[in-house]
């Protein structure tokens, strides 16, 4: 954040919010394109109670945010 005027105001890069997807069948060798992007930062996906869920927060986010995650489990 920035002072100006008294006020704080909020400066920061929209790319910030954004996470690329990966997949690969080894979780240590990623290679190519992302496969898709959630517009969420510092992300964490949960499993409570067997239902799937992500976080969202960081500076300028306004708070720490929870919601439900679903998956279309393709097999390609």
């Amino acid at each position: 954040m920035s002072v100006f005027a008294g006020e704080f105001r909020k400066i920061y890069d929209p790319s910030y919010t954004d996470t690329a997807v990966y997949a690969s069948k080894n979780p240590f060798y990623f290679v190519g394109d992302p496969v898709g992007h959630i517009p969420s930062h510092a992300s964490e996906i949960l499993k409570i109670n067997g239902d799937y869920y992500i976080t969202h927060c960081g500076w300028g986010q306004d708070g720490v945010y929870i919601a439900p995650l679903f998956f279309d489990w393709k097999v390609t």
